[in-house]
C-alpha cells in the first residue's frame, strides 16, 4: 500500500515545504503557493498532496483553500532515494 511504500523525493519536497510554510506563516499554503515555492507545476503538487493524504501524513478539504494540516503520523525519516 502507499502508506508503507518509500517516499519519493517529490513527496518529501512538497511535505517539507508545507511544514516550513505552516511553521513560518502560521497557516497552510495553497497549491499555487507550494508550486511557486518549489518550482513544480500545480498539477504535480496536487498529485503529491493526494499521495501524502493517502499516506496519512496530511489532511485537507479540497473544496477549500488553506486546509492542509500535518497529522504528525507516518512522517518519513528522510528516505531520499
Amino acid at each position: 500500500s502507499v502508506g508503507m511504500s518509500r517516499w519519493s523525493a517529490r513527496e518529501l519536497t512538497v511535505f517539507e515545504y508545507v511544514k516550513w510554510f505552516i511553521e513560518v506563516k502560521g497557516y497552510s499554503p495553497t497549491v499555487r503557493e507550494i508550486a511557486v515555492g518549489i518550482y513544480y507545476s500545480p498539477s504535480v503538487v496536487s498529485t503529491s498532496l493526494s499521495i501524502l493524504e493517502a499516506r496519512g501524513a496530511i489532511t485537507r478539504d479540497t473544496r477549500l483553500a488553506r486546509t492542509i494540516r500535518l497529522t504528525g503520523e507516518n512522517v518519513p525519516r528522510h528516505e531520499y532515494g
